[in-house]
This record gives C-alpha cells, structure tokens and sequence, in this order.
C-alpha cells in the first residue's frame, strides 16, 4: 500500500469534526488510500459503514488511554500511512505521537475552532492552546476550517506558512421522508413558529440569551417556540433557566440526536447564537434545507452570508435575537429571501468539491520538514521571554560545529518595495538581513562557492562553522539591498539565477504572475481548480489565494501547471510582464565584487516533470548563457523547487556541474557524501537574528535529527 491517508478522529459524540470527515470520505479523489480511525460505537462509525472510498478502523479503549498511542502506531505502521490528519484534540496529543514514532512524513492538525475563545477562562484553554504549540513544534503542518481559525493557532506560536485555511464546503443533505410532520408531532405541534438550536450546551454557544429571548414580551405573547437539540455540561443550568422564566412550555430539550437534519427540516428557523464558531456545519445544513437563520454578528459568517443572508444579532443581545424571531415569524417572503440570499452566497463561495479537492493539494504538495525553531513566530506567546533566556546561553550551547551550512534567500525587500510580487518570497528586510550578515562575521566562518568546491570535490578542510550564503532566482533587491550589506561586512555569495530572465521584458515568474493577476483583479471572486475564492483586493488575501493554488500547481507536470496559471490569470484579468530579476550588467557588477552566478535552469521549471530532452535543454542552455554572457563557467546548480529524478541528477553531471543544491532543510555533514544533493536552509521573514544562531547551531542540528 502507497501514499495511505490516514483521517483520526476520537471524540464520543458527532460534531464538526466528524462531519468535515464523512464529506471528506464521499469527495475523496486522492491517489491513495483513505483510512478512518475513530472510536468503537460512535456516530462516525455508522455513518461510514458504507463507505466505498474508506477502510474504518475502530478503537476500543478510552480516549484519554494513552494506550492508544500503540494502537495507533501499529495502525499506521500497518496502513503504511504516508499522512496522518487529527480532528480533534485528543486525537492531535496521541496521533502526533504516534505519527512522529512511525516516521510518517506528513503529519496535520485540523483545527475546528478558536479553543481560546470557546474555552475562555478555563483550563482547557491552556491545554488544548498548549498542544496546538507542542505539535507544532514537532514538525506538524494545520488546517484551518476558517481564517480565524488560523490566526489563533499562529497565536500559539505556529508559523503562517505551516497552515492553510481550508473552509468547511457547501453540503447537501437529505431529510427522513415526512421529517417536518413527524418531529412536530412527536414535540405536539403544528403550525407554531419552531425555532431550532442544534449543538453543544457549553458556555461558548450562549444559549442562555437565546432562552432569555423567548422571555422578552414580544415573544411570549406569539406562538413561538424554541427547540434545543444536543447536550452537554449547561443543561441542568438551562433547564433551571428555563423553569425560572417559566418557560417549559414553549422550550424543549430533546437531548443528543441522531436525526438531526430531520429536526432541523422540522424548524422554521435556525439560531446559533455563539460567542465564538469556525463555520459551524450546522449553518451550512440550515441552509441547503432553505432554512433562514438567526446569527451571532461574527465575523467569519458575516464574511460568508453578508448582511442580506441571515439575521445577524449581537452576541449575548437577548432583545436583538428577541426581535429578529418576530420579525421572522411574522414574514414568510423575509424568510425565503434570507434563505435564498444565503444559498446563493455558499453556492459561490464553497462550492461542494473545493473542501475536499484543497484539503488533497495540502496533503500532497510539497511538505517539507522544518527545524524545531522555524517552527515558533517571533511574536508568538512567551518568545521573546524565552529567547532572552537563549541569547544568554547560547555562546555555550551554539558553538560552530564541524559541518557546512548553507543559507537560502529569495528576496531582501521592504515592505513597500515591489508590491507587485508575493510578500511570501521576502526572505528578510534589509534591517533584518544586516543583523543576520553580522551574526555570520561575528560568530560564523563565511566561506565562498570556491570553498566548498574545494572541500566537496578536492578533500580540503572548511573551518569550523562554514556558513555560505546564497540566493535563489536572482530578484533586483539582491543588487538593490543586499549587494551593500553583504560588501560591508566581507561575504561573498552564490546567486542561483534562471538564465532566460535577465533582461527580457516579456517574461515573469509563474508565482508572481499569478499573485499579481489576483490582486489587480476586480472581481469578487475567483473560481480556480481547486474551488472559488473570495477576492478582497489586499494583498495578504492575494497571497494566500495565490499560494493555495501554487500548492496544487505543484502535484502537476510543468506543462499542464503552467495551462493552470494561463487560465486563472485570464479569468483574473491579466497584467502586463513584471520582470524583477537582475539584469546582465547587474550579475556582471556583482560576479565582480566577487560574488558567483550560478545556475538555476533557464526558465525554473520543476526538472522532474519535464521530458529528458527539455530537461537537457534547460540545463545546457543555462550553462552556455552563464558562459557567453559572463565569461565564467558554472560548478553548481540550484533544483527548482527542489525536485529532481535520478535521470536528472545523471544528466546534471553530463552538463558540466560538479554541484546541485536541494531545498531539503538542514545542514550538511562533512564529508558530504552526494555532491548532487546539498540541504540548504531556507530563511524566511520570521527569522531573527537570534533565531539564525539557533537554526545553524547544535541545537537545531539535533532537531532535525529527531525528526
């Protein structure tokens, strides 16, 4: 068995989490195998019995046994599972465990909600806050069902980059045939106007202004009623709300249900009042039954529905959820049109297929490990308490070792400069990138290309604590920004440059174009082959969009990525070439302060999905451009993207490099043994100089050991 998808879920009762499963089981379409491990009895079992496109696994121990973390790394040792995704928080303690024991390469957390907010004041707060950190820290990529979603787990000291935000998907679901007659006569009503509340009883939900509602003047003299389905630990307390306000007979508690689409087919209205959701499966249920909606004014579902889509009220304004009831119960065409508005939004905006198709492209895009310290925000909670710690110890703890370090940067900007190309590619801002060279001088031996070929191909020695410096793609702001800074302090770098570039106007890179096309576009939304995206003209939502599909791009072959590109730039709008890479006279200036121009293909596509005789294409045509244009032959090159084949490593060596640089993070052990392979680390925009210290030190070194 290859590529196994293994989906861990261990909660007792249905919820989000489970259903995001089940939508997942029915629109799976991966290339691998899809296994579900859940507890034995549970809802989620029964509901994947059928299953065509998933094996269940059945666990029989108690959720927090931590036993289970031999069951679980005998399953996936078994499945051979290659990705483990966790939807809930226990599963996320044991199946990171149990993940990282088995070696399993790609590791996710899905996370459903803002565990702050809906555990405010509590300790669960800090222990679920606490995991989020720890498996982060560990090497584990999240999913985020919704943006603020992912800002609190970036709060919990997770980097941006290693989440992606893959909202819950339009569903269709199917009432019991005569659903709406049988639940009401089972509660003795007709033609009441029924309000439904379907969820947990917890504090975060609120329910008790949604009761309180049902007591204001207006609402007690109508005919309306309030039924509440689930359970959970504000029962009792609402049961005593509601025999206070004398209120037993127009609100019903029915408990946990298995049939919960038919009651919410019985309602004439939904109301989830919350003080905190993600996007709430029971919103989207609501709305494929036609059903209108009563909703706390949040703003992931205001996002979603606008104002025109449901009844948005104040959280905790039991009078403002009081009016929008009557207001409901006294006009059906409000209601249709509330119902209609809403359908029509989720249609466009999360179309059935696109939660399952993105949450495809994380697992199978390019995932690469991250050092223990990449993984931690600068502003993250408690970092910069513990790095004064760290900056105390570290000559003690960091000393160079005996091995080559080799630093990659793409970009030295401003946030002002170039606003026209991914912010995701900004290495560092020249302040930050000083700081960084100065580090490397005070402390590091910086060492020159010749160096390490010296070392690498002819036997000599590297001092202890060779660092070399280098640049992928060539980008203007190295000649701009980081030429003077690297002068200043006497380092001599490698950039790795795509020879058709320099100096043609009608050429830019794929990634660039794509963000650029997105942020100038003027349309609202964008539908792409991973499902549609609501554009906002910003450029944070252009990156994100942009690098959503980059991920997807990346699973493809070079010809049939780059139709994609042509395609949702077209349906974006296109824009005029942007070429920011370095001239000839450029390179030529800065091969002469001593630095060196090397090779990175001629137009950077990913070798190991090109045909061999484009593959030597790229490789001989980059070489004699190096060669005509700047006199000088190249030693190394720089894979794009990192990928590479046996059959291009062979036809490397026929072209003339003795060298090739990987994107796989992490140091190199001296002596390294294939020349056609070499780790780099990639520094990115988080990065401090402090941090820089740690990632080149022992310390990372034995991270990325444990990995």
């Amino acid at each position: 068995m290859n590529d196994t998808v293994m989906l861990v879920d261990l909660s007792r009762r249905s919820g989000g989490a489970q259903r995001r499963i089940i939508e997942q089981c029915r629109r799976w379409s991966g290339p691998g195998d899809l296994v579900v491990v859940h507890l034995a009895g549970t809802e989620l079992e029964a509901a994947l019995d059928d299953s065509p496109t998933c094996r269940r696994r059945a666990l029989r121990r108690a959720r927090w046994n931590p036993w289970l973390v031999v069951d679980l790394l005998r399953l996936m040792r078994q499945e051979q599972a290659t990705v483990v995704d966790a939807h809930n928080v226990v599963a996320q303690v044991w199946s990171v465990i149990a993940a990282r024991l088995a070696r399993v390469p790609r590791i996710f957390c899905t996370v459903h909600s803002d565990y702050r907010s809906e555990h405010e004041g509590s300790s669960r707060a800090l222990l679920y806050s606490g995991v989020i950190r720890v498996a982060g820290a560990v090497g584990s990529r999240f999913i985020a069902v919704e943006s603020r979603v992912g800002g609190f787990i970036e709060t919990c000291g997770v980097s941006a980059r290693h989440i992606v935000t893959i909202p819950n998907a339009a569903v269709q679901p199917v009432a019991t045939p005569g659903a709406r007659p049988t639940i009401r006569g089972e509660l003795g009503l007709t033609n009441e106007f029924v309000v439904v509340f379907a969820g947990r009883l917890e504090p975060v939900k609120r329910i008790e202004s949604l009761v309180r509602a049902f007591a204001e003047d207006e609402v007690a003299l109508s005919h309306a009623h309030l039924v509440v389905a689930g359970d959970g630990s504000q029962r009792p307390v609402l049961e005593e709300l509601v025999a206070d306000l004398g209120l037993a007979e127009r609100v019903r508690f029915l408990g946990h249900r298995h049939d919960v689409v038919d009651v919410i087919a019985a309602a004439d209205c939904v109301a989830l009042v919350s003080s905190s959701e993600g996007l709430p499966y029971v919103v989207l249920e609501a709305i494929a039954l036609d059903r209108p909606l009563i909703l706390s004014r949040l703003p992931a579902l205001v996002d979603l529905l606008g104002d025109e889509g449901a009844e948005f009220v104040g959280v905790g304004d039991h009078q403002g959820t009081a009016r929008s009831i009557m207001r409901l119960a006294g006009d059906d065409r409000l209601c249709a049109r509330l119902a209609r508005t809403a359908s029509s939004r989720v249609a466009e905006r999360l179309p059935p297929a696109q939660m399952s198709i993105a949450t495809e492209a994380a697992y199978y895009g390019p995932h690469r490990p991250v050092d223990l310290v990449r993984m931690i925000r600068p502003d993250g909670v408690g970092f910069n308490r513990t790095f004064n710690v760290v900056r105390r110890i570290a000559p003690f703890i960091d000393r160079p070792t005996r091995v080559l370090s080799v630093l990659t940067y793409h970009r030295v900007a401003t946030d002002e400069h170039d606003r026209c190309l991914d912010p995701v590619l900004k290495s560092a801002t020249p302040e930050m990138f000083e700081q960084q060279m100065a580090l490397l001088r005070r402390r590091y031996e910086p060492v020159t290309l010749a160096d390490v070929r010296a070392a690498l191909v002819d036997g000599h020695d590297l001092p202890a604590g060779a660092v070399l410096v280098t640049f992928d793609d060539a980008y203007r702001d190295l000649a701009d920004h980081a030429a003077p800074i690297l002068r200043r302090h006497g380092i001599k770098a490698t950039v790795f440059v795509p020879t058709a570039y320099p100096g043609s106007d009608a050429l830019d890179f794929w990634w660039d174009r794509l963000y650029r096309s997105i942020l100038c576009s003027t349309r609202s939304a964008l539908t792409t082959p991973i499902g549609t995206f609501v554009l906002d003209g910003s450029p944070t939502r252009a990156s994100w969009v942009s690098n959503s599909i980059a991920r997807h791009l990346k699973t493809l072959d070079h010809l049939a990525a780059i139709s994609v590109v042509d395609q949702v730039v077209a349906d974006a709008g296109q824009t005029d070439p942007w070429n920011a890479v370095m001239d000839w006279n450029q390179l030529e200036l800065f091969l002469g302060d001593g630095h060196f121009v090397q090779s990175h293909t001629r137009t950077h596509p990913a070798l190991d999905q090109l045909p061999i005789g484009e593959v030597e294409t790229e490789l001989t045509g980059s070489y004699a451009d190096i060669v005509g244009r700047l006199g000088v032959a190249p030693i190394a090159l720089a894979y794009p993207t990192g990928q590479s084949s046996p059959a291009v490593r062979r036809m490397i060596v026929d072209a003339g490099f003795e060298l090739a640089f990987t994107t796989a993070p992490g140091s190199n052990r001296l002596p390294v043994e294939d020349l056609l392979s070499i780790h780099r680390i990639d520094v990115t925009a988080s990065v401090q100089a402090s941090h820089l210290a740690l990632m080149l030190g022992p310390v990372a070194s034995a991270a990325r050991r444990l990995r």
